[in-house]
């Protein structure tokens, strides 16, 4: 699973009542460091939004509920890439989308 996936995995975790905040901030700080020289720039910038979230409720920005509104968006984000077949695939906890260019008719 690549990292983004595990991110948008681990939220909708704590969404759920299933992970506590401290552990998603944990598990977050873990693959934090240098991440913007090992993931894509979409997944890095997703992953310091989510850091930057958690810092402001930590610091009393946010309540807990307005973080929450906040993380829900980030569970249904897809990243598509267009392969050199025209078929752009995005991975994320509710499952896989496949998508396929629309078939080309030449008239004579």
């Amino acid at each position: 699973m690549d990292l983004a996936a595990e991110i948008r995995e681990q939220v909708a975790s704590y969404l759920s009542g299933r992970l506590p905040i401290a552990d998603l901030w944990r598990w977050l700080q873990d693959r934090l460091w240098d991440i913007d020289n090992r993931e894509h720039p979409v997944t890095a910038s997703m992953a310091h939004e989510i850091e930057l979230l958690l810092s402001e409720t930590a610091h009393g920005d946010w309540t807990e509920n307005e973080l929450r509104e906040k993380l829900r968006p980030i569970t249904s984000m897809y990243e598509f890439t267009v392969g050199p077949r025209g078929v752009t695939t995005s991975s994320g906890p509710v499952g896989t989308i496949i998508l396929r260019p629309p078939r080309v008719l030449q008239v004579a």
